[in-house]
C-alpha cells in the first residue's frame, strides 16, 4: 500500500509502498479515504517528536474510510461501514490503509463526504471535551475563545452558541468575518485590544494556545472561574492562590463522543470548514501549505483514492 513516510527528520515526507497492517481482535482495518493534518503532524515531521517517536515512520492521527476487517472484539462497525475517527499518538493515518483500536472508530457522519469528514475528529473532540468535559461549560454562561478561528476554536464557538452560552472570541483581524460566521457575540482582535481592557465576568476561557494569554486570562474569570487549555499550562500557581481552575487537557478518542458530534452535523447545527484538499502524493506540499501564515484558520485534508 502507498503511505507518507518519514525518513529522516526535518526533510520532506516521501511517498512509498509499505506492507498492508493486519488487524488485531481489538482493532479494525480501515481502507482510508480521507485523512487531515493537524498541527502535530506538522511538528512531528519538523522532528519535534525526535525524543518519543522513531523514523521511519507514517504519520496522521484523523482519518475518514471505510471498514475493511473488524477483529473479534469489535462489534460496533462492521466491514463496508464508512467510519471516521483519530488515532492518538501511533499515528499511522497517512496511507491507503490503517489500524486503528475499536474505541477510536465511529461512524461517520452521514451528510459529510469522506473528505470533510476527515478535518473534524481530533479538532471536535478536543473542543466537545474541553468545553463540556474538562471546563463544565454550563447553559448561559459567558464563555472567552482564545484561538476562535482555529482548527479547536470554531467546534468550540460552535458547540458553546449551541449551548447558549455567551462567546467572545480572539483572533487577529483577518479572521473576524469567519468568526461572525461562527456567531460569536464579540470579537477581539488580539493584535490591536488587549482582551483583559475589553472582557469581564467570564465563566470559562477555552485557550487553544498556550503563552501569557493564560494568566492574562485570571484577571477576567469570575471568582469561581475554570479555564481550560489544549496548549501549554501558564501560572497555574497563581490561578491556584486566586481559587480558579486551570486545567491543562489532552483529546482522547471516544466513540460516544463522535457520535453526539455526528448527529448535531448530520442535524445542520455543526458546520465543517476545510480550506485545502490534496492528493496523497502531495503530502509535503500539504504539511508546507499547513504552515502558511494564515496556518491558523486552514484545515488541510489528503484525499487518498
Amino acid at each position: 500500500m502507498k503511505a507518507v513516510r518519514i525518513n529522516e527528520w526535518a526533510k520532506p515526507v516521501q511517498v512509498e509502498e509499505i506492507e498492508r497492517p493486519t488487524p488485531a481482535s481489538d482493532e479494525v482495518l480501515i481502507r482510508v479515504r480521507a485523512a487531515s493534518i493537524n498541527p502535530m503532524e506538522v511538528f512531528v515531521a519538523a522532528g519535534y517528536g525526535r525524543n518519543m517517536l522513531s523514523t521511519p515512520m507514517t504519520p496522521g492521527s484523523d482519518f475518514a474510510g471505510e471498514v475493511m476487517e473488524v477483529g473479534g472484539e469489535v462489534n460496533h462497525v462492521k466491514p463496508g461501514d464508512e467510519v471516521y475517527g483519530f488515532i492518538p499518538f501511533r499515528g499511522g493515518t497517512f496511507a491507503e490503509f490503517v489500524v486503528a483500536k475499536g474505541s477510536e472508530v465511529a461512524p461517520k457522519p452521514q451528510s459529510l463526504d469522506f473528505e470533510q469528514a476527515a478535518a473534524v475528529p481530533l479538532t471536535a473532540l478536543a473542543a466537545w471535551q474541553g468545553l463540556f468535559q474538562t471546563a463544565k461549560l454550563q447553559k448561559g454562561e459567558r464563555v472567552l475563545i482564545h484561538g476562535v478561528a482555529g482548527g479547536i476554536g470554531n467546534f468550540a464557538a460552535q458547540f458553546a452558541k449551541l449551548h447558549d452560552a455567551y462567546v467572545i472570541g480572539t483572533a487577529d483581524a483577518e479572521d473576524e468575518a469567519y468568526a461572525r460566521q461562527l456567531a460569536v457575540d464579540e470579537f477581539i482582535n488580539f493584535k490591536e485590544t488587549r482582551f483583559e481592557d475589553q472582557v469581564r465576568d467570564v465563566d470559562v476561557v477555552f485557550a487553544t494556545i498556550g503563552g501569557d494569554v493564560i494568566p492574562r486570562s485570571f484577571d477576567v474569570m469570575k471568582p469561581d472561574g475554570r479555564l481550560v487549555t489544549s496548549g501549554q499550562m501558564e501560572g497555574a500557581e497563581d490561578a491556584q492562590r486566586r481559587g480558579l481552575q486551570a486545567t491543562g487537557f489532552v483529546a482522547q478518542p471516544s466513540v460516544n463522543d463522535l457520535n453526539e458530534i455526528s448527529r448535531l452535523i448530520d442535524a445542520g447545527q455543526v458546520k465543517v470548514y476545510i480550506t485545502d484538499t490534496l492528493p496523497l502524493e502531495e503530502a509535503q506540499t500539504a504539511l508546507e501549505v499547513s504552515q502558511q501564515r494564515d496556518a491558523g484558520r486552514r484545515k488541510v485534508v489528503l484525499s487518498i483514492k
